[in-house]
């Protein structure tokens, strides 16, 4: 797979012409994605929307380093389940893992 636009994305709404979506872009004002609501419309659904895609690089930077930060301290998921009825840290490796996979376009 080849690489996300790297560096920051940030949302915009045009106000020119008859662009009615919101825009999704990088640092250089490139454009990653265009949102648009129900009939083309800008409503908040729409707009939650294109802020999600925008946190998008964030998350996925989160979850690499996540699961860096686990691999390199070598923390096992199964001396945190004796603390608790369940494996809270098995689960968050699980949905890094399972985020991670989906952001690069890879299978499970």
């Amino acid at each position: 797979m080849n690489k996300p636009t790297q560096g920051t994305w940030k949302v915009h709404r045009p106000s020119i012409g008859e662009d009615q979506n919101w825009h999704v872009t990088d640092d250089g004002d490139t454009f990653v994605a265009h949102v648009y609501g129900f009939n083309h419309s800008v409503d908040e659904q729409s707009r939650a929307n294109a802020h999600l895609i925008s946190a998008a690089p964030d998350l996925l930077k989160f979850a690499e380093q996540f699961m860096a930060e686990l691999e390199a301290n070598n923390i096992s998921t199964s001396r945190h389940a004796a603390y608790k009825s369940y494996d809270a840290m098995g689960m968050l490796r699980i949905l890094a893992r399972a985020a991670i996979t989906k952001a690069k376009g890879e299978q499970l």
